[in-house]
């Protein structure tokens, strides 16, 4: 009986050693899993910081482009506002060259009918 009482003891002492080897092994597999999880969850915010510092630029660059378009539609304006005047004043000018040269013409003709003469 006392042997068989031992021998229990031994098998239940056995058995739960086995089973500390056994939880041992799996947390030290957990550690590693974490150790893991950890190092990804590292590297995804480096990369999620890095896509916020890309999208920052990005959001700069584009503010940076809404200016210019702003700026070239606001002279765009203004030179559709100048445009008629300027036409206007080209006709004018245009009006003007063309009667000076009307009065060119002329006196060349004068000068020409009065150097024959003489």
């Amino acid at each position: 009986r006392r042997e068989a009482s031992l021998q229990r003891s031994q098998d239940a002492v056995d058995s739960a050693r086995h089973k500390i080897t056994h939880l041992k092994g799996k947390a030290s597999e957990l550690d590693a899993s974490s150790d893991k999880d950890q190092s990804k969850l590292d590297k995804d915010k480096e990369q999620i910081m890095e896509l916020e510092d890309r999208a920052g630029t990005l959001k700069e660059k584009a503010a940076e482009e809404s200016d210019k378009i702003r700026v070239l539609q606001e002279a765009e304006k203004k030179t559709a506002k100048t445009l008629p005047q300027l036409l206007s004043t080209a006709k004018q000018d245009e009006s003007k060259a063309a009667d000076l040269k009307s009065d060119a013409a002329k006196l060349m003709s004068n000068s020409q009918q009065k150097a024959e003469a003489a």
